[in-house]
């Protein structure tokens, strides 16, 4: 996980999942940051403002 590509980005090498979070510094009027829940077998991305939700399984 990274969190500075002001786009945001996601991509998925074989079982690597690579998460780039959006960059607050773009949203004048909404926000973007996540909320991670780790489980044993997956990683949940509670997206909010303008970042999106993510269910990263297969870990």
């Amino acid at each position: 996980m990274n969190g500075h590509n002001h786009a945001g980005n996601y991509g998925k090498h074989g079982n690597c999942h690579h998460v780039n979070i959006r960059g607050m510094v773009e949203t004048e009027k909404e926000s973007a940051y996540a909320v991670v829940k780790c489980f044993p077998d997956c990683l949940e991305i509670e997206g909010c403002g303008l970042e999106p939700d993510r269910s990263l399984g297969g870990l």
